[in-house]
């Protein structure tokens, strides 16, 4: 599966791209961030995360751009907590400040949802989906942002984990 993830994006940009470094950025809440579930907090490392596989397998001349952040959600603010407030775990106000840092960026991959259904957003798939397609349109409509001459970037949408029934193993 990895292997087919990087040729395919190999392929897309063979055929699309004319210059020599592709700029791939992974945008997305504590899956992308890393999180290690019972972990106590902590991350898995560079090369463990999904970006960082991703940047080994396709290696050179690609940068993959890891911004994950844990409690991120799609279009909805936050739970303020400590020295972070809630608005800043909302995708929609900051994707555009993310594409603007990380520029010139090539492809933008959403990995968020997973968070939309936490007790207090409480989102149907259907809301969450058109949620995801808002980040997208904001995404394509970079053109130009903060100053800068480069053009929006190409977008793939990694959907959430099915959620299913699990037997608790104690």
């Amino acid at each position: 599966m990895r292997c087919l993830t990087a040729f395919l994006l190999l392929s897309f940009f063979v055929q699309t791209q004319s210059f020599s470094e592709v700029r791939v950025l992974a945008f997305g809440d504590s899956n992308t961030w890393g999180w290690i579930p019972n972990g106590g907090g902590k991350r898995f490392s560079d090369s463990e995360r999904w970006s960082g596989v991703l940047q080994n397998e396709l290696g050179e001349g690609y940068t993959v751009i890891c911004d994950g952040l844990v409690a991120r959600r799609t279009n909805i603010d936050g739970s303020n907590t400590k020295l972070v407030d809630g608005s800043f775990l909302n995708g929609a106000k900051t994707l555009p400040v993310a594409i603007a840092r990380n520029a010139p960026v090539d492809l933008v991959i959403l990995f968020l949802g997973t968070n939309d259904i936490q007790l207090g957003s409480e989102r149907t798939a259907k809301e969450i989906t058109i949620a995801v397609q808002s980040l997208a349109a904001i995404a394509t409509e970079s053109k130009g942002l903060l100053y800068s001459d480069y053009d929006a970037p190409a977008i793939w949408i990694i959907e959430p984990p099915a959620f299913g029934t699990c037997q608790i193993v104690r």
